[in-house]
């Protein structure tokens, strides 16, 4: 298992630790706030395995295609995990986003088999893909809209560090939903996903900006966390930085180019490694 991998069940185990105690003494407020954590997390993660995926039919290292499978594995523990702390009250929506994973994955499997005995990837795949990992990240949008609603009207005394934790995993989701398109960019050559790219940088942007401006950055205690949020954003500069002169490369030679692509991923890993470090720091602050 790599290290992206293990670092992230690590936040994982603290999130449940965390709120397995909170659950026992806190009442509602913890309880709403976990279903949150766990959606926003799921769709965070499951953007991290479709960003392997394409990194896999895009440069071919092995390594890619195991952490996309591994993705996928912890997607369906922690779906079981949402279900259960939701009461099922969001049964009708998570049954949908299951199917569309289903339908996601099997294309993802589709598209390896075919580069991996054919040597080849036919657009056909890659548009089935493409258009599966659209409609899940559309469904877990609209399914995270209504429950992150409903923590902020069941749970208004939400603690400041909870709020911090929401925000942070909203901006991941975001900024590697634009990893995809990225990537897609290359695989496709669509001028829309290179100006979607651009737009979740800037949605990204955005919510960093919120985060910033949150009380909790600014308390007492949290230089260590200050600290590693600036180290994200520059990581998040470094990774645009490479994205540019990849689609750059790309649109002047109209062929994928191979070392600015691994030059993007390697800058997609540095910013998920710095990710988690902070919130593993942010969970660790919430105990």
């Amino acid at each position: 298992m790599g290290r992206k991998v293990t670092l992230f069940l690590s936040v994982l185990v603290l999130v449940s630790a965390f709120y397995g105690a909170a659950l026992a003494s806190a009442g509602q407020s913890s309880g709403e706030v976990r279903v949150a954590v766990v959606l926003t997390s799921m769709h965070a993660d499951l953007m991290e395995g479709v960003e392997e995926a394409l990194a896999y039919l895009l440069l071919g290292a092995v390594e890619e295609k195991q952490e996309f499978l591994e993705k996928m594995k912890t997607f369906d523990e922690m779906a079981a995990e949402f279900a259960q702390v939701s009461g099922n009250r969001y049964a009708a929506g998570l049954a949908g986003i299951m199917e569309s994973k289903g339908k996601m994955q099997d294309a993802a499997l589709k598209a390896f088999g075919k580069l991996e005995t054919e040597q080849k990837i036919e657009l056909a795949d890659l548009l089935n893909l493409e258009n599966a990992v659209d409609e899940l990240s559309t469904l877990l949008d609209q399914l995270a809209a209504g429950v992150v609603m409903d923590v902020h009207t069941r749970a208004a005394d939400m603690l400041v560090t909870e709020r911090a934790m929401l925000q942070l995993l909203l901006m991941k989701a975001d900024v590697l939903e634009g990893v995809e398109e990225g990537f897609g960019y290359l695989l496709l050559g669509d001028g829309e996903e290179r100006a979607d790219f651009l737009k979740k940088m800037d949605d990204f942007d955005q919510l960093a900006g919120k985060f910033k401006r949150m009380e909790y950055l600014h308390s007492c205690g949290k230089e260590g966390i200050a600290v590693l949020f600036y180290e994200l954003m520059a990581a998040k500069e470094r990774l645009v930085v490479e994205a540019l002169s990849m689609f750059a490369n790309f649109e002047n030679g109209k062929t994928v180019p191979f070392l600015s692509a691994r030059r993007f991923e390697l800058a997609v890993d540095g910013l998920t490694m710095v990710y988690e470090q902070l919130l593993m720091e942010v969970l660790r602050d919430m105990k």
